[in-house]
């Protein structure tokens, strides 16, 4: 008997079986021939499979995705629920073209009849591709921040929280011996389809079939125990690398016009051969101590890297940056960086964000990562005020934060009462031309001082205190009369509603980039927030409900 395709069963229960045994997504089995009830699938009041189901068009309208629709494609606002769906559940475009042929909640979700078939993979591909050209990366996120705000759901935006975490690259990470043997065999595919030779025979040609290996430790035979066998494969690989690039980038070879593919696989080769190594004096190479900024650490997906969200934690990949509205949990503005990007870097393209929704903050909670003076000025600047603690300062027993700095009037006054006004410019720090004041006590003042031994280590061997301005004084100071004032503490504490929002982001799969390359890893992020933001006007609706009945 010949294979039916799944299409083809859903058609044949439908018109041959009235009670037909049928795939089932809850514990209980349903007809296709009877249309789905949710109620007895199980499906939550705030289930976003019901919001998709009735409020698909206040999403979007299909007359935006005119001209998008292939003769045999699914109606584009089906694909968009799709899309949602699988950002929803943080599955593959395979699993949820899976999903949407057996699962009745998703059957339901999409409004699909009993005989009615579902997309393709292809299919499905093709039509996020489009949304992502015509539309932009964030259309799906935009719009379901709108349809919160059309319900009244959003009344909290001008107080937000923001935080970072990481998510995984989907790319291989490989020690650096495989980094560079990978490199090398990726450069000689990238050959290979240039030049329609097969990459067999150009490696068994070059001497590099070793480099088309999944493992370059398991295609050699050394002792690892032998520093100077580890010493020879390391500068193996180097040499062999550098004489590719070289090669790639000789005149005679760059007069062909290689494509732009195999000048980025040279490039990246000549990265990851030269970023974890250093030469000997008798020209081996081998492993340096220490990490380089920027590492490279995939092949696959080259714009990975190591980075860290804390002191103690290490990352690798991309750093996800997330604002968030405190009371509402509606996530306004989301971005993927470089995993080494500082937390506090992006809050300016954050704040743009929300501000073209429409949900723009006037003040934002942030940990002390983001309360650096840089970071308050640019934001003060835009019109937002960052609220965080205020870390200590220095190495001083007594720091510079306990010391009161009036800038208006020009003093510092010390602890024990002691004031100055005397000070000189020094500059602001290392390499800087920028100049700061640096405020001098009395020296003889600070010898009598009964804090002299704990002040600092200057009054401990006998000289004066001083205390050097930062160029950021005046933002500094601000939050600093912020942290002393009763509404910081209680105003404080609500950051921490962001981070169950990301908790619930990465539940839903941003923990892992499906995708390669930070643009894609950018739109999965877009993808999720808005179907966690659609999630979460479906619960506020039922709640909205649920109070009107009772």
């Amino acid at each position: 008997m010949p294979r039916r395709s799944t299409c083809d069963l859903l058609e044949l229960l439908h018109n041959d079986f009235h009670e037909a045994p049928t795939l089932r997504s809850t514990s209980s089995q349903f007809s296709f021939a009877r249309p789905i009830d949710p109620d007895a699938l199980g499906l939550a009041e705030d289930a976003i499979e019901r919001l998709l189901h009735e409020r698909a068009e206040a999403i979007a309208t299909i007359d935006e995705f005119e001209g998008m629709n292939h003769p045999d494609a699914w109606c584009p606002l089906r694909l968009l629920a799709l899309a949602v769906l699988q950002s929803r559940y943080g599955v593959s475009e395979r699993e949820a073209i899976r999903r949407a042929r057996r699962d009745l909640a998703w059957r339901y979700a999409l409004r699909l009849g009993p005989s009615d078939a579902t997309p393709s993979r292809s299919v499905f591909q093709r039509f996020l591709a489009g949304l992502r050209e015509r539309h932009g990366e964030d259309f799906v996120h935009r719009r379901c921040l709108r349809l919160a705000q059309q319900e009244g759901l959003v009344e909290d935006a001008e107080l937000q929280a923001i935080d970072s975490t990481n998510t995984d690259c989907r790319g291989a990470i490989l020690d650096t011996f495989n980094l560079v043997a990978r490199g090398i065999g990726n450069l000689l595919r990238r050959i290979a389809d240039w030049t329609g030779e097969p990459v067999d025979e150009l490696a068994e040609r070059l001497w590099a079939t070793d480099y088309l290996q999944r493992s370059i430790k398991s295609a050699v035979a050394i002792d690892w125990s032998s520093k100077d066998e580890h010493i020879g494969l390391m500068t193996r690989l180097v040499n062999d690398a550098l004489r590719l690039v070289t090669a790639m980038r000789d005149p005679g070879t760059m007069k062909l016009a290689p494509p732009a593919d195999v000048v980025d696989a040279v490039e990246l080769l000549r990265r990851v051969a030269l970023q974890d190594v250093e030469q000997l004096p008798d020209g081996r190479w081998k492993i340096k101590r220490g990490t380089a900024r920027g590492r490279v650490v995939s092949i696959s997906d080259p714009q990975a890297s190591h980075g860290r969200k804390s002191g103690a934690k290490k990352i690798t990949g991309y750093k996800t940056h997330v604002l968030a509205t405190v009371d509402g949990a509606f996530v306004t503005a989301v971005l993927i960086t470089d995993a080494g990007t500082h937390d506090s870097i992006p809050s300016a393209e954050l704040i743009r964000q929300a501000e073209a929704v429409g949900m723009a903050p006037t003040r934002v909670l942030g940990d002390l990562a983001y309360g650096t003076g840089q970071n308050r000025r640019t934001l003060n600047d835009m019109g937002v005020t960052i609220l965080t603690k205020v870390g200590r300062d220095g190495r001083a027993a007594i720091p510079k934060s306990a010391f009161n700095i009036d800038l208006a009037a020009g003093r510092v006054t010390c602890p024990q009462g002691q004031t100055t006004e005397q000070y000189t410019l020094v500059k602001a720090g290392k390499g800087s031309d920028e100049r700061v004041r640096n405020y001098k006590f009395d020296k003889k003042l600070c010898a009598a001082c009964p804090l002299a031994d704990k002040c600092n280590s200057a009054t401990r061997k006998g000289r004066a205190r001083t205390v050097k301005l930062n160029v950021f004084e005046p933002e500094l100071q601000a939050a600093k009369a912020f942290n002393a004032s009763p509404d910081a503490k209680p105003l404080l504490r609500k950051r921490c509603g962001v981070e169950r929002v990301i908790s619930h982001l990465m539940r839903y799969g941003l923990r892992a980039a499906r995708y390669f390359g930070q643009g894609m890893t950018q739109f999965q992020a877009y993808m999720t927030s808005a179907a966690y933001n659609l999630q979460r006007v479906a619960t506020l609706l039922a709640a909205r409900e649920r109070a009107a009945s009772g």
